[in-house]
C-alpha cells in the first residue's frame, strides 16, 4: 500500500476511534470501513491528493472505478461508498474541511431478492428424516416444527423460555425486536413436540445456571445460538435430500 501523508494518517485514525466510541459499531463493520478509506487515501495519494480535503468527487469516482477492476460485486460498491461517505461526513463534523467529494455520488443498486419458501411436502419431508432415536432428535423435530407453525425469528426463538408458554392457550409469549412482547399462536403439533423434547431430551441434562428457564437447549445444557439452529436446519434439510450419504453435526 502506498505511504500515506501524516494528515491522512491522523484523519483515519481519528475515524476510527469515532466508529469505536460514538459509532459503537462492530469490530468487523470498523475494519472494513477503515481498510475501504484507506485504500481511498492510498489511491489519493499516489494521483496527488496529500490530504482528504484536497478530494474532489472524481477523484473518488475514479477510485470506485479503479477498485472495481477486481470485479467488485453492486454490494461490494455500496460498501465501499458507504465508507467513504461515513469518512467524510466525519471530517464534516469535526470542521476539518467544508465540502464533502461524495455528497453527489449515487451507489449502485443492490436488489434484494425474495427469500425461498419451502413447499409443505419438503417441511414433511425434513421432519420424518429426523431420528428421534438419536441425541437431540426430539429437540431438532421440536425446533422445526416450532419455527413453521408459529413464524417465529431465529433470536426468538433461542430465547424462548419454559414459562412463556402457555399450552392451555396455544399460544406463546415472545420478545421481539427492540424488546418489544408478542404473543404468537401455535399449533398442537408443535406443541406436542416441545412437550416431547422437554420430557425426553431436556429433563436428562445437566443444565447451567441460568439457563433453566429457556426451553431449548445444546448437549452441555446451554442455550442454543443463532449460529446452531441454522446448521441444524442445514443438516436436516440435507439428511431429507441425501438420506445414505450425509453425516448430521449434532449440539
Amino acid at each position: 500500500m502506498i505511504a500515506v501523508s501524516e494528515k491522512w494518517a491522523q484523519c483515519i485514525y481519528d475515524f476510527k476511534i469515532h466508529l469505536k466510541l460514538e459509532k459503537n459499531l462492530a469490530a468487523n463493520t470498523i475494519e472494513s470501513y477503515v481498510r475501504d478509506v484507506e485504500k481511498l487515501s492510498s489511491f489519493c495519494t499516489e494521483n496527488g491528493q496529500t490530504a482528504p480535503e484536497q478530494v474532489k468527487e472524481g477523484d473518488i469516482s475514479a477510485c470506485i472505478e479503479n477498485l472495481l477492476q477486481s470485479n467488485y460485486s453492486n454490494k461490494s460498491q455500496a460498501r465501499l461508498l458507504s465508507g467513504f461517505k461515513s469518512f467524510y461526513k466525519f471530517l464534516l463534523l469535526e470542521n476539518n474541511l467544508d465540502y464533502d467529494p461524495t455528497a453527489l455520488i449515487d451507489g449502485p443498486k443492490v436488489s434484494k431478492s425474495l427469500p425461498d419458501v419451502l413447499e409443505i411436502s419438503e417441511i414433511m419431508e425434513m421432519l420424518n428424516s429426523i431420528d428421534l432415536s438419536l441425541p437431540q432428535g426430539h429437540r431438532n423435530r421440536a425446533i422445526i416444527e416450532t419455527l413453521y407453525a408459529s413464524g417465529l425469528r431465529v433470536s426468538e426463538l433461542i430465547n424462548l423460555k419454559l414459562t412463556n408458554l402457555y399450552v392451555d392457550m396455544g399460544v406463546l409469549k415472545v420478545i421481539g425486536k427492540g424488546d418489544k412482547e408478542r404473543w404468537v399462536p401455535i399449533g398442537p403439533d408443535a406443541l406436542a413436540q416441545i412437550n416431547n423434547y422437554v420430557q425426553h431430551e431436556r429433563s436428562s441434562l445437566k443444565i447451567a445456571k441460568g439457563h433453566e428457564d429457556y426451553v431449548f437447549l445444546n448437549r452441555r445444557g446451554k442455550k442454543l445460538t443463532r449460529e446452531m439452529i441454522f446448521i441444524i436446519i442445514k443438516d436436516t434439510a440435507a439428511i431429507s435430500q441425501y438420506p445414505e450419504g450425509y453425516k448430521s453435526t449434532h449440539f
